[in-house]
């Protein structure tokens, strides 16, 4: 719900800056091309990969942390079992999964508030925003953007287990 929210107003947002610009050189249709390339390719990616990084990325380095001070992760070593493979490796093969599927929602909820947005500025209707948006926007850049969100998520996973297992057994 929360990359939902941030998503649709970011797209609210962009659509209402950049309207003001398109409209004073009347190119009020390349609005779906901004919008569609812009959240799509750009900053669906980034806005949900900082979302995932903030709340996941942090409870991650929280949990391998606390393993470490309370000494679980020496009883996985005593018994042979490898950290990387029994604790950090599902972390990031979940990430690499959800993270693309996070990518896609926040896109779509951005391209509803742009949408809402453009009809409000600029009077482009829904339809023709819809009909518009396949031709500005290639497929490939939506495998794009979920690629870059399976990156993102991988590294965000091996960054937070990184720091989490570099904890102190200490208080």
């Amino acid at each position: 719900a929360i990359t939902a929210l941030v998503g649709f107003l970011v797209g609210v947002v962009l659509s209402y800056l950049s309207a003001i610009q398109l409209k004073n050189y009347g190119a009020d249709v390349f609005i779906i091309n901004i919008l569609g390339l812009g959240i799509v390719r750009e900053l669906g990616p980034i806005l949900a990969a900082i979302l995932v990084a903030g709340r996941s990325g942090s409870s991650m380095t929280a949990q391998l942390g606390v393993m470490r001070v309370t000494r679980e992760l020496d009883a996985l070593a005593a018994m042979g079992i490898s950290h990387t493979q029994r604790l950090v490796l599902p972390k990031i093969v979940a990430l690499a999964i959800t993270l693309p599927l996070l990518v896609l929602w926040s896109d779509i909820a951005a391209l509803i508030g742009g949408m809402l947005s453009a009809d409000v500025q600029l009077g482009i209707g829904y339809r023709q925003f819809l009909h518009g948006l396949p031709a500005a926007v290639p497929i490939a850049n939506l495998w794009l953007g979920a690629g870059k969100g399976a990156v993102f998520g991988i590294l965000t996973a091996l960054i937070a287990c990184h720091y989490g297992l570099q904890i102190k057994p200490n208080t």
